[in-house]
């Protein structure tokens, strides 16, 4: 039989911790229009009617917002991370 026991510590990089805190602008993904193949299923599973739904009635075309919108957020370093660890066994 053979055993293994670790032990493991990472400190956070110079850039995790001090990188500087700029503004960043995020776009969404939007799966009714990313997903062309699936468009009509999408849409009606989420109860959203479409032009050509299969009732024969033209409802309008669902139009996204999603679409070339963005969210404006931050991102950089945290002074306030601390060292990461784990602890493993094994058993052979």
């Amino acid at each position: 039989m053979r055993g293994n026991v670790t032990e493991s510590l990472r400190a956070p990089s110079l850039d995790e911790l001090f990188l500087p805190i700029v503004t960043s602008f995020q776009t969404a993904d939007d799966r009714f229009i990313n997903d062309r193949e699936n468009f009509q299923a999408n849409c009606i599973a989420a109860g959203v009617r479409t032009e050509a739904d299969g009732d024969g009635v033209a409802d309008g075309v669902f139009t996204s917002n999603v679409v070339n919108a963005t969210v404006r957020g931050r991102a950089g370093g945290n002074p306030n991370l601390s060292d990461e660890t784990s602890a493993a066994a094994l058993m052979a």
